[in-house]
């Protein structure tokens, strides 16, 4: 079945506050490279990297990445994130073991705060440990503090900053050496003995903190010394770096994790020059639980604008490609947890193309680029509607199946997303909506959206838009394109626990329309008003955005000669009503003692046309009327 909708709603402004979350995000798992949810749907999350400069912290913890609220940070921006089709933002802390055995809670207490910020507006959290050559020992980093840096007093030198260090400095080196090769600080215990220590401590401190993704591992895990070795496209040498340090390293933390929390996602990242384009060889960790989470870089970005260069486009391609190919091997999710810092506006649309080429979850470096300053409210000048407007695409939020494809065209604003109707794992589908972000930024004079496979369950104005899988659909297809007039609404939060509702249900749900057999035609026009159905059938009903018809509230249907109306039937407050065409091509019903309150209409038509029989359900929700005496109904 094929579903055209046009969709009209109220002008949104991209600051709007986005609908309460209202239930839980709920946990999210994977099958294979998928996220879920506890449903059993694909999870697609988009979203921006939480960011400010670095500076002295206001506990025992000396130095790092500053507090969320100490930036700005609140439940402003949660909301504007969710608005704005983000479900997602990475938090990144630095190591919070400011001694030896010794943590900061409050350091910990106060990013668990926008946590639930986050998780109240409907956004996940992914939480980083964040590194950038090593530690504040050397210029310009931030990670590990000064007592888990052990140089074995190689001079400092050059200290020439982020990211030069890494492949100059041989006292930053000999600290990653050293950290990798488990030395012991001056406690006797080794320094991934205490990494995973603290990331045991902070998992347990967490446990109860909803709206957590996963735990990311360590930020962009830097070889050492022998660099080198695994600089070449094919990564790190047979038996290296990667298999013979990193891999060791994330099962220990990993472990650690699992005896404080079972089940939430874990990220484990590539050495950082897989982010470059060379391969990895680490060691999938074996967890039921674990994503491998990279990020996409060029090299050429080192210089100022070298991002935008056309020699960049291969090596973005092949990190995606390369990451791809590692999760069918590993059987472990993914997450682009890290792309854009470098990027002008064309490797900025670049990348979130081959990000949707690549259906994956991403997060894009950073909020301070969209939104200048946290501290201010997130509107007019303090937004730079260029970059946001980059950024956001219609996406698959949660999807009721397998994605095969999707695809936005920025210059025509067309979306295409067709997925499987079945679960990653070979599943019937589950029972639940699948939900497709529809920006209000893109669309701002709203939609046209066609559906085949799939009824439309969310109003003709939704910026979250629902679809039900239809009985029989094998692959539902789905296309938008801009509207001439109009706008969009505000998306709703997506659900954890939404369910699609059986037949019998239909008559009190919300505005949906479907047409059976499967793959048959339906139309739907503006605002949901006109429906034509396959063969030729039309029906009209009220606006449910406007008040003004509501003393003359009628229902039209009209056939095509040669349409034979087997029953038509409109279900209104409990009542079954029946129409008759006779011998006319029109008939009409109009309702009397329609309620100002909220209420729904069902009207289901059993009809044969072009030798096949079909059933066309339509039903509409009405909000309340309220009506203003010195202004027009809106």
């Amino acid at each position: 079945m094929w579903v055209f909708v046009a969709l009209v709603a109220p002008l949104l402004l991209i600051s709007v506050k986005a609908a309460s979350a209202g239930a839980s995000l709920g946990a999210l798992g994977h099958q294979g490279r998928w996220l879920t949810d506890t449903q059993g749907r694909v999870v697609i999350v988009r979203g921006l990297q939480e960011w400010g400069p670095n500076g002295s912290l206001a506990g025992p913890l000396p130095f790092g990445h500053r507090l969320p609220g100490a930036l700005g940070y609140d439940a402003d921006d949660a909301q504007f994130l969710a608005a704005n089709g983000f479900n997602v933002m990475r938090l990144s802390l630095s190591y919070w073991e400011y001694a030896p055995g010794r943590y900061d809670d409050g350091y910990l207490d106060g990013f668990a705060a926008f946590i639930r910020q986050l998780d109240a507006a409907g956004v996940y959290s992914l939480v980083d440990l964040q590194q950038a050559i090593y530690g504040p020992h050397f210029s310009g980093g931030e990670g590990f503090p000064e007592w888990m840096t052990l140089t074995d007093g190689l001079p400092n030198q050059p200290d020439s900053g982020y990211p030069s260090s890494y492949y100059s400095n041989p006292s930053e080196n000999r600290a990653w050496d050293n950290f990798w090769a488990n030395k012991p600080a001056s406690d006797g215990v080794g320094l991934q003995d205490h990494v995973a220590a603290g990331w045991r401590h902070l998992a347990q401190r967490f446990a109860a903190v909803p709206g957590i993704l996963g735990y990311d591992l360590l930020n962009e895990p830097w070889p050492g010394t022998p660099w080198q070795t695994c600089a070449g496209l094919t990564g790190c040498a047979p038996g290296g770096f990667d298999e013979a340090s990193l891999a060791p390293f994330t099962a220990h933390v990993l472990r650690a994790i699992r005896q404080a929390d079972q089940t939430r996602l874990v990220v484990y990242e590539p050495n950082l020059e897989f982010d470059f384009s060379p391969d990895t060889r680490i060691t999938p960790p074996g967890d039921a639980h674990a994503v491998f989470g990279f990020h996409d870089y060029c090299l050429g970005g080192a210089v100022p604008g070298g991002a935008e260069s056309d020699s960049c486009a291969m090596p973005e391609d092949q990190v995606l490609k390369n990451a791809v190919a590692y999760a069918q091997r590993s059987g472990d999710a993914l997450m682009l947890g890290e792309w854009g810092g470098q990027s002008g506006p064309l490797d900025t649309a670049r990348i979130a193309s081959l990000a949707d080429q690549y259906m994956l979850p991403w997060s894009n470096w950073a909020y301070g680029a969209v939104v200048r300053d946290p501290k201010l409210p997130p509107t007019g000048a303090n937004v730079d509607t260029a970059k946001l407007k980059l950024l956001v695409r219609p996406y698959p939020q949660r999807t009721a199946g397998t994605p095969i494809a999707w695809s936005y065209d920025p210059t025509t604003r067309g979306f295409s997303f067709d997925y499987a109707a079945v679960a990653p794992d070979g599943r019937p589908a589950p029972g639940a909506p699948t939900e497709v972000f529809i920006p209000a930024l893109q669309y701002p004079n709203g939609y046209h959206v066609s559906v085949s496979g799939a009824a439309v369950t969310s109003s003709p104005t939704a910026g979250l838009l629902s679809l039900c899988n239809l009985p029989g659909a094998t692959r539902v297809s789905v296309r938008v394109t801009p509207d001439p007039s109009g706008s969009t609404d505000a998306p709703t939060t997506s659900s954890a626990t939404a369910s699609c509702p059986s037949p019998q249900q239909s008559a009190s749900s919300e505005s949906s329309t479907s047409l059976t057999p499967v793959g048959a035609p339906v139309t739907i026009g503006r605002a949901g008003t006109t429906v034509t159905a396959a063969g030729g059938l039309q029906v009209r009903t009220p606006s449910t955005r406007r008040c003004a018809n509501r003393h003359r509230f009628t229902i039209h249907l009209t056939r095509r000669p040669g349409l034979r109306v087997r029953s038509a039937v409109v279900i209104f407050r409990g009542r079954r009503i029946r129409l008759h065409f006779g011998r006319r091509l029109t008939t009409a019903l109009r309702l009397h003692h329609v309620p100002a309150s909220t209420f729904h209409i069902q009207i289901v038509v059993r009809y044969h046309a072009r030798g096949r029989d079909y059933t066309l359900r339509v039903t509409r929700a009405y909000r309340p009327c309220i009506r203003r005496r010195s202004a027009a109904l809106p």
